[in-house]
């Protein structure tokens, strides 16, 4: 795969193209730095762990530079192994963040294996005599931690300046040379377990669960990160090792360091740890569109509130509505000026239980309204949640609404600015997913560029009726009540 990097030091957002190959099998392995192609939500080859490789893409070494504004620049380096690079410099900055990114995480699980990445990144950590890059990374004083997210695993530290060249090169040997044993995957697997078992007492997250699968059926992305019970305890230790052979391989990898750096030195620093290592093929995956299957699902559980959750499918970070909608999610539910909270809680007063999550993956995601109440209250918020939604799709908005949602979001960016973890994954993840660097300046020009008829059309789509799944979850009454609560007894399960 050919990188052509387009229009350098840009104050507009910089697109960065490619030459596709005619198949399709490499436009969805995953992590390759600026590759990530709509890849939808089933995945075939249900039966094996990993799927048959794909031919490895042509790769160029480049080097290419980018202002983005407040002082800070990005380099990106492409090495001839696959692996992608990327520097941010932060003269103000007094510390120093990295990273390691690996594209795979939930998506990529089979039914059968789902949670293998999460158990992954958890036995990643273990140490023995002969390694402890976790403890060396801790004796600085920094900080190390790791995420399983739905198609990204990402290993990393903050810690001073001087510290930096130590703790990259244990973070090199914690992800890429496993220590664990059986013994390990038999104790960890526990630990797994039981935060399993903490969830499925809980309504919440039994709502959530609930939605989810009704908005991504028969979809990997319907599982928790987690996994299951069941697939937790039938993953064994030749498919961890096998798993992470496939996976964490150069052209899936992007390594990433910000902050108080020095670009060179730490390019040059980068390229000597992770430079020979060999190219391998990465498994092949394709994925269909979901499709929602059910649109309105009530339970009844032995508690005495009512909990009530909406979503909708969404468009994910790939998605030329991704901004439109990032305005939509501030305006309806982000932060506590939006129009549900405001409606809700400060002027009805009708719970002071309300979340809201968004979740864009590359070419899709969820968006959902979480909120707990007395069960008589359920029928006003589901109206006024109906209500909301039918407002914006009918331009119900007026030109003052979209530019304070326009300045919500550029303030968030300018939060970002001074912290290097931040900024390196709002970076990451746009160049990732949306194929662009993002500066300060073209993050504005971009929102600029929505019209208020742009955010009438795109609610138009997304927040229509065939859109949304509304779950929820009321007190059960009279023998139903027994009868679930005689199951819990039992089961311990909700």
């Amino acid at each position: 795969m050919k990188l052509t990097y387009v229009k350098e030091h840009s104050k507009h957002p910089i697109k960065v193209t490619q030459l596709k190959t005619k198949v399709s099998y490499t436009l969805c392995t995953g992590v390759v730095l600026i590759s990530i192609i709509s890849c939808s939500s089933v995945r075939s080859h249900k039966g094996s762990l990993i799927p048959p490789p794909a031919p490895l893409p042509l790769i160029r070494e480049e080097e290419v530079s980018f202002d983005l504004g407040g002082g800070n620049s990005l380099q990106m380096i492409h090495l001839k192994n696959g692996l992608q690079v990327v520097l941010i410099e932060m003269p103000g900055s007094t510390v120093s963040y990295g990273a390691i990114a690996i594209g795979v995480g939930g998506r990529y699980e089979p039914d059968k294996w789902a949670g293998i990445s999460h158990l992954l990144e958890h036995l990643l950590f273990k140490e023995n005599e002969r390694a402890r890059p976790l403890t060396q990374i801790r004796r600085t004083g920094g900080n190390v931690n790791a995420l399983t997210e739905m198609e990204l695993t990402t290993y990393y530290f903050t810690v001073r300046p001087e510290h930096f060249v130590t703790s990259m090169t244990a973070l090199r040997t914690l992800v890429l040379e496993p220590r664990f044993t059986e013994e390990d995957l038999k104790l960890e697997r526990e630990v797994v377990l039981e935060e399993l078992a903490m969830g499925k007492n809980d309504p919440r997250a039994l709502a959530i669960t609930s939605l989810v699968k009704k908005i991504f059926p028969g979809s990997p992305l319907a599982n928790l990160v987690i996994g299951t019970k069941k697939s937790v305890k039938n993953i064994d230790f030749e498919e961890l090792i096998a798993f992470h052979s496939a996976y964490y391989v150069p052209d899936n990898m992007v390594v990433v360091a910000a902050g108080k750096i020095d670009g060179q030195h730490t390019g040059r620093l980068i390229e000597d740890l992770f430079g020979g290592l060999d190219r391998n093929p990465l498994p092949a995956a394709h994925f269909s569109r979901p499709e929602i299957a059910v649109h309105e699902l009530e339970k009844k559980i032995p508690v005495r509130q009512a909990f009530f959750i909406t979503g909708v499918l969404t468009p994910g970070r790939g998605s030329d509505d991704y901004s439109t909608m990032r305005i939509l999610d501030t305006l309806l539910g982000s932060g506590l000026g939006s129009r549900l909270h405001r409606r809700i809680v400060l002027e009805e007063g009708l719970t002071d239980e309300i979340y809201h999550f968004w979740y864009p993956f590359s070419d899709t995601g969820v968006w959902a309204l979480f909120l707990s109440m007395n069960p008589e209250d359920v029928e006003t918020v589901s109206r006024i949640v109906w209500e909301e939604f039918a407002s914006v799709r009918e331009g119900e908005l007026t030109e003052e609404d979209l530019l304070l949602a326009k300045k919500a979001l550029l303030s968030r960016r300018h939060l970002n600015l001074d912290r290097p973890k931040d900024l390196a994954d709002f970076e990451v993840e746009s160049l990732l997913f949306r194929g662009i660097v993002l500066t300060v300046d073209g993050h504005m020009e971009e929102l600029e560029r929505i019209s208020r008829e742009d955010v009438i059309k795109t609610a138009g789509v997304y927040f229509s009726p065939e859109n949304v799944v509304t779950v929820e979850m009321l007190p059960a009454r009279g023998i139903s009540k027994l009868y679930l609560a005689m199951k819990f007894l039992v089961t311990k399960k909700l």
